[in-house]
This record gives structure tokens, sequence and C-alpha cells, in this order.
């Protein structure tokens, strides 16, 4: 573990995180890997040495690890791996090991130790950056740290310590703010470390010349992608409440069975196109290769409510372009006691969908919570695999609730029945991607979870 969070320069939930195929090639010990990052969603790469390679094969071997296992695998289950708070106790054992103070160190303290010997040697902090995995040009605060403590070293004392002990003064409110001693980037950098508290750090993005615009246009951007979250999440909360009543013929101008007469041909080329335009929107963007690519365009943060502010907008398309078909009608239910019935089942299906959003994170799900943690300069946790209520009896009851939702209808017209068919068929296409995900990240845990509950109808059988 300690040879490669040297070499692999990986934050703690990526190195713990490591599946035993990430750094195995077959029975061949591999030279290089290319791992996707949980904070930025983009592919690093890095090096294995000769005696990291010998001491995993070595690890691999004892602990007797097949190549779909975690590297690291917990002490409590093998299904789960050895958590960030684990790892951070086994760094400061090795701190402690040695005689230093492990208070002075962190889980940070292995992920900088090659960059800052590589910064050292040949001063190209864009080097540093690509080696490890950042996505701005700018420097982070952890290397900033590291460059301030060189300059102190190259600069002058006698030159430079004025400088220190006047920005110290400033924070202190012992000297004026508008006070300036020096002014050059490597003082002003000096300066905005001591007078800028660790957390507004975080949320600034320091420029080369660490200059008043550029802070300025870093907290910008920041607050741009949390309001960028905000109106995307208000723009599908706004689409699906409509699209309830326009499933159900209630409350709104344009229902699905509304609208200006047309030719069946026309309708049915027209409908058709609509709901495939959407499930292609929707299939294409929630692959981890099309992630990958879009992260390149795209900040991490802002991904998802990009994804859920393009979907909204092909749900909102086929809202107002869809041609109503109004014969024949397949069931028309007269009893009053049928179609209230009915009635109930609809508005279920749409709270079970509600409900589902909730119990796996519903803010999250929409993006709010990532442009959130950004804006907090927070760190989203590891996902984990859970099945709070609903799960544990159906492993996909948002769908359960949009098919009762899609289906459950007084009057089912052809049009209603050409919506139901083609949402239930990329529903069902959708699932299948989307396990297949789910297997790929969580294993044999899913598998089994995927034998003893339900797809869509209620069931859980004895473990």
């Amino acid at each position: 573990m300690f040879n490669l969070a040297i070499d692999s320069k990986f934050r703690g939930c990526d190195l713990v995180g490591l599946r035993v195929h990430d750094v195995v090639r077959g029975s061949r010990d591999a030279a290089r890997a290319i791992v996707i990052q949980r904070k930025t969603q983009r592919p690093m790469q890095f090096e294995i040495n000769q005696q990291t390679r010998d001491a995993v094969a070595n690890w691999i071997a004892a602990a007797h690890l097949r190549p779909e296992q975690y590297l690291f695998p917990s002490r409590v289950s093998e299904l789960s791996h050895v958590s960030t708070r684990q790892y951070s106790r086994i760094v400061a054992s090795w701190v402690a090991s040695i005689g230093l103070d492990p208070a002075a160190y962190g889980t940070h303290s292995p992920r900088r130790t090659k960059a800052t010997r590589i910064y050292r040697r040949t001063k190209n902090l864009r080097a540093v950056q690509l080696l490890r995995g950042h996505t701005k040009l700018e420097a982070p605060s952890d290397i900033l740290e590291a460059r301030s403590t060189m300059l102190w070293r190259s600069q002058s004392r006698r030159r430079f310590r004025p400088v220190w002990a006047a920005a110290t003064a400033q924070r202190d409110g012992r000297l004026p703010a508008n006070s300036r001693h020096c002014e050059t980037n490597e003082t002003r950098l000096a300066r905005d470390e001591i007078l800028i508290p660790l957390w507004l750090r975080r949320l600034l993005v320091f420029g080369r010349c660490n200059s008043a615009a550029h802070r300025r246009e870093a907290v910008v951007r920041v607050f741009f992608s949390f309001l960028y979250g905000l109106v995307a999440y208000a723009l599908c909360l706004g689409t699906l409440l409509y699209a309830i009543g326009f499933v159900g013929n209630l409350f709104v101008p344009k229902a699905i069975d509304t609208g200006a007469p047309v030719f069946l041909a026309d309708a049915l080329l027209v409908n058709l196109l609509l709901l495939g335009l959407f499930a292609v929107q929707h299939s294409v963007m929630a692959r981890r290769s099309f992630k990958r690519w879009w992260a390149r365009i795209v900040p991490p943060a802002m991904e998802r409510s990009t994804y859920v502010l393009a979907a909204s907008l092909a749900l909102a398309l086929i809202l107002w372009q869809w041609r109503p078909i109004p014969e024949p009608v397949v069931w028309n239910v007269e009893s009053r006691t049928g179609a209230n019935l009915l009635w109930a089942v609809f508005w279920l299906g749409w709270a079970v969908m509600l409900l589902s959003t909730f119990l796996i994170n519903h803010f999250e799900l929409f993006g709010l919570r990532q442009v959130y943690a950004r804006l907090a300069g927070r760190e989203l946790p590891e996902p984990a695999f859970r099945t709070p209520l609903l799960y544990r009896y159906v492993r996909h009851p948002l769908y359960l609730g949009l098919l009762l939702g899609f289906w459950a209808a007084p009057v089912m017209t052809a049009g209603h029945l050409l919506f139901s068919i083609g949402c239930t068929g990329y529903i069902l296409v959708g699932i299948w991607f989307e396990e297949r995900d789910l297997i790929a990240r969580f294993g044999d845990q899913y598998r089994r979870y995927r034998n003893q509950v339900g797809m869509l109808l209620p069931r859980r059988r004895a473990q």
C-alpha cells in the first residue's frame, strides 16, 4: 500500500478503491495503469516501478486475491475495501514508526511526496499537475504551499521575512490591509496564503500571477456552476410535474390526447422520432465512456447537472411536439370504481417514483449535491451499495413507479398506448445497461442482490 501510494500519487479514496485487475493484466504485473479518479471522474495514468510491482505481486499471492476483488479488502467483509478512515490510521502508523509526529502528516502526504521531489528537481509545475491528475491549469493549494516554501528558501531571507511578517500582521489586524511591502509575485503568493483561510483557498483557484482578477474569476466560475445546477434542477422538476399532467390528461394545456389532429403516418413518425431522441440522449450520456469524454469539456461537478438539463430538454420536446392519436381507443373503463382504482394506481406510481429518488439521494441524482460540494470545497464521499426501504423488495422501484404512472389510465388511446410501449421498452433496455454498470462497480455484492430481489415485481428470497 505504501509503495502504491507513492507511485500512484492517488487520493486516499482512489487508492483504497483499487481492484486487482487495475494493476495486474492477466498473469503479468502492469508497468503502468489507468484509473478513473472519483473526484474528477477523469482517467489518470501512473507508472508502477519494479519494487512496487514485486510488492503488489507478493501481496496478491499472500492474500489469495481474485482479479475482481479490491486490492486492499476490508477486514469486515471481502466485498468492501479498506475505508479512507482506516487508511488515515495506517498513514499515521507509518509516520509514527519512523519517529515523526503523525499530527503533521495526513493521507495527502504520500500523494505529495513524489510530486514535490519532481518539482524541486525540474521546477516544472505543469508537469507535476499532469502527474497528479489535476483538471485545471492553476496550481492547487498544497503545491502552492510547497512552492512558497521553496521560494522562502531560495529568496533572500532579508528581503522575504518582512513581507511574511507584514502578511501575518495584516491577518491579525495589526497592519492596514492596503499596506504593501516588496509586492512581487512571490511575496504576493506568501501574503495570500497567510491572509486567506483554508476553506476559501479551496474555493479559489490561484493563477500563476495570483492576481485579484484571477481570484474573482475563479469565484465567479464556482458560483456559476452552483447556479447552473439550480437552474437545471428547477427545469427538471418543472418538466416532471408537467409530464404527470401530460400523461394523465390533467391540469395542463397540452396533454397526451389533446391537440390538433394529424394524419396517422405523420403522428407515428413524429412520435417515434421524439421517443427515439429521448432514449438516445438518456442512454448515451449515461455511459461511462461518454462521461470520460464529456469531462474534458464540462467540469466534473457540472456533469450530472448537464445530463439532467439535456434530459429535461428532450422530455420537454416530447411534451411540446407530441402528436395525439385519439383513435382507436384500446380500453375505456366506464365503471366509477374501476376508474377510481386506476387513478389511485396512477398517483401511487408517481409517489413511488418520487420517494425512490429520496431513498437513493434525491439531490445527488439531480446534480445539486455535486455543484454544492464544489461551492463548499468538499469532496464527495465514495458511493456505497445500499438497499433502503423499497429497494429491499424491488431493485428498481423508480422505474416501477414510472410504469404504473404510464399504464394506469381509465382511457387508453392509441397515442397513449404508443407512448407507454415506447417508454416501457426503453426502461427495460436501460435496466440492462444500468445493471451491467452496477455489477462492474459492486461485483458479487450486486449479483447476490439481483438473485434475491425482483427487478420490477416485489420479490425477496431468503439468503
